[in-house]
């Protein structure tokens, strides 16, 4: 091999360790990012210490599970949250209580199906209708009974969203268990 092979292999190795340097930056800081979940509010969809990698582009939906920033936190250190978005803006919101002792999520007039919800935890309490305004969107943990959420009167902000929920796992399992985050049909 001449020396001018090798100076433009060298140089194509280097262009291309730069470029995938570049690509990984790119989507670990663009495009997905791992999260570790604190608290019980979404069992037994996502668990207390599970990390959750996210997805950061697109349009958020009804039945998406989001990770966003919010004034109403647990503590003062974290004030990120996970939660399932109920109702997008526009979006009418009650909590009804039925014949059947349970309560049940409407959105604009009809009953949402929530089959991702902790039966073991239910809601214990009704809501006064909420229209979502612009800019805003409902959210609900589905581990009702164990969940600070939208019934109090906050709603998450769009722009505040980080990111989907794509992927959870556990870092400390003896066996990498790698599950995907089902969005709610909508």
């Amino acid at each position: 091999m001449t020396s001018g092979r090798r100076l433009r292999k060298f140089l194509f190795n280097i262009l291309f360790l730069v470029f995938c340097i570049v690509v990984a930056y790119y989507l670990s800081n663009y495009m997905f990012v791992s999260i570790p979940i604190k608290g019980d509010s979404m069992e037994h969809t996502i668990h207390d210490k599970d990390m959750v990698i996210t997805y950061k582009l697109g349009k958020y939906n009804v039945g998406d599970v989001v990770i966003f920033d919010t004034e109403l936190s647990y503590n003062q250190e974290d004030k990120r949250l996970i939660k399932r978005i109920i109702g997008l803006p526009g979006d009418k919101i009650e909590i009804r209580y039925h014949d059947d002792g349970n309560y049940y999520v409407y959105r604009n007039d009809e009953m949402v199906m929530e089959e991702y919800t902790n039966k073991d935890n239910p809601m214990s309490n009704t809501m006064e209708t909420v229209v979502v305004p612009e800019g805003k969107f409902f959210f609900l943990g589905d581990n009702r009974g164990a969940s600070r959420d939208s019934r109090m009167g906050i709603l998450g902000d769009l722009d505040s969203i980080i990111g989907r929920a794509l992927l959870r796992y556990q870092p400390n399992d003896k066996k990498f268990d790698l599950t995907v985050v089902k969005r709610a049909s909508g």
